[in-house]
C-alpha cells in the first residue's frame, strides 16, 4: 500500500487519511501528555499494528508530526519518534509566510506588538522578580556600550524585548507576543537594507538605552501603569521613525525578492542537533525573537 496522502473532495475539503488519524492521536497524545517531551515513540512497525494500518500510512504519520516539529524521526527498519517541544521560530516562519502572503502591513505587526510588548512590561512591573529584574538591568547595561554599533546594539534591543516576554511570567503572552517579533525581526532584516545610519544615530540609541532604564527603574518600583504606557510610548516613537524611512504600507516581508533563497546543495545542520535546540526562542534571553 502505497503512503497515504490527503484527499480533496470537489469543495475542495481535504479528508482524512489513515496516516492524519493515526497522526492526530499521537498529537492528542504528546499534547496531553501521555507522551511527554523527551519520550519514545513506538516503531512504524507497532504502530501498525496498534491502529492496524499499513507500514507507509505510519510512516506518514510520523513524518506528518515531524514537519511540525513534534518529533525527531530515527530511521531505519527499527526506527521511531522522540517527542520533542515545539520550536517557536518554526510556528513563526509559518505564521510570517501566511502574513506575507495576505499582504498584511508593517503597521499592523507594530500594532499588535503594542498589545504583547507593553502588558509583559506591566505584569513584570507587578511581579518585581529581582531575578526578571536584574536580568533587564544587566541587558540595558550591556546595550549603552553598543551606541557606536548598530548590529550590536541591535543584538542588545532583540534580547532586551525578547527577555521582557520571556520573564512577565504569562506563557501565553510570551509564546504570542515572541511569535510576532520573531516575524517582526525577519521583516526589519530587509526593511534595514533600505535605511542608511543617520547622523545621529549614536544620540537616537542612547535615547533608547536611557528609555530602557527607566522602564527598568518604574518596574523595579512597582509602577505597573506608568512601565505599560513607558514602554508602549517607546515602541510607538520607534514605528514612527521607522515607518518614516520605509513609509506606512511596508508590507511584512520575511523572504526578500532581494536575496536569493539557499543554495539547495548548501550543507544542512545535522537533524540529531535539533533535540539539543529544542526552542531557542526561550532560551538566553529569546535572543532572537525581536528586531532593533
Amino acid at each position: 500500500m502505497r503512503a497515504a496522502r490527503a484527499a480533496v473532495t470537489d469543495d475542495g475539503e481535504q479528508k482524512s487519511t489513515k496516516a492524519d488519524i493515526v497522526a492526530d492521536v499521537l498529537r492528542h497524545e504528546i499534547a496531553i501528555g501521555t507522551l511527554p517531551v523527551g519520550a519514545d515513540l513506538p516503531s512504524e512497525g507497532r504502530l501498525s499494528e496498534r491502529f492496524e494500518v499499513s507500514r507507509p500510512s505510519s510512516r506518514e504519520a510520523l513524518r506528518l508530526l515531524e514537519s511540525e516539529g513534534l518529533i525527531r524521526v530515527a530511521r531505519g527498519a527499527r526506527g521511531g519518534g522522540k517527542v520533542l517541544l515545539p520550536r517557536l521560530n518554526s510556528v513563526a516562519r509559518s505564521l510570517g509566510v501566511y502574513l506575507q502572503m495576505r499582504h498584511a502591513k508593517l503597521g499592523d505587526l507594530y500594532a499588535a506588538l503594542l498589545t504583547y510588548e507593553p502588558i509583559a512590561a506591566r505584569a513584570i512591573a507587578v511581579h518585581r522578580d529581582p531575578a526578571a529584574l536584574s536580568a533587564l538591568a544587566q541587558c540595558a547595561a550591556a546595550q549603552e556600550y553598543s551606541t557606536h554599533d548598530r548590529k550590536a546594539y541591535g543584538a542588545h534591543e532583540r534580547q532586551f524585548r525578547g527577555l521582557l516576554l520571556q520573564l512577565c511570567g504569562n506563557e501565553v503572552i510570551h509564546a504570542m507576543g515572541a511569535l510576532l517579533t520573531e516575524v517582526h525581526e525577519r521583516t526589519m532584516q530587509h526593511v534595514t537594507e533600505d535605511i542608511a545610519s543617520p547622523p545621529w544615530q549614536a544620540e537616537h540609541f542612547a535615547s533608547g538605552v536611557a528609555a530602557k532604564h527607566r522602564l527598568v527603574k518604574l518596574m523595579a518600583d512597582g509602577e505597573a501603569a506608568k512601565a505599560e504606557r513607558a514602554w508602549r510610548a517607546y515602541l510607538t516613537v520607534y514605528w514612527r521613525r521607522v515607518a518614516a524611512h520605509v513609509g506606512r504600507n511596508r508590507e511584512v516581508e520575511i523572504y526578500s525578492t532581494n536575496v536569493p533563497p539557499p543554495s539547495p546543495t548548501a550543507s544542512v545542520t545535522n537533524p540529531s542537533r535539533r533535540e539539543a535546540d529544542d526552542n531557542p526562542l526561550e532560551q538566553d534571553g529569546a535572543q532572537s525573537v525581536t528586531g532593533g
